[in-house]
């Protein structure tokens, strides 16, 4: 459990956070230092109920992109059955 200290000080966590900001001050704080690893039990059940973020990083993912793209072009096709 070892803290970047001078992580720390340069990147502190912004007073009155957003849900989002919280999000990727954790994520940074999770790359560059190991004093906590993870997330807050408390964001991580916020994350799991919001439906927004979950979409979010569904959207900005490669494979639900692909799967749009199939769906729509699927729905474009014609069919030779009535």
């Amino acid at each position: 459990m070892a803290i970047n200290k001078e992580w720390h000080e340069k990147n502190r966590m912004p007073k009155n956070a957003t849900f989002e900001e919280r999000v990727k001050w954790h994520k940074e704080h999770n790359k560059k230092c190991s004093c906590h690893p993870g997330f807050p039990k408390k964001l991580e059940e916020e994350m799991k109920k919001d439906t927004f973020f979950i979409n979010k990083l569904l959207y900005n993912s490669n494979i639900f992109k692909l799967y749009c793209f199939m769906l729509f072009y699927a729905t474009k096709t014609t069919s030779r059955y009535p």
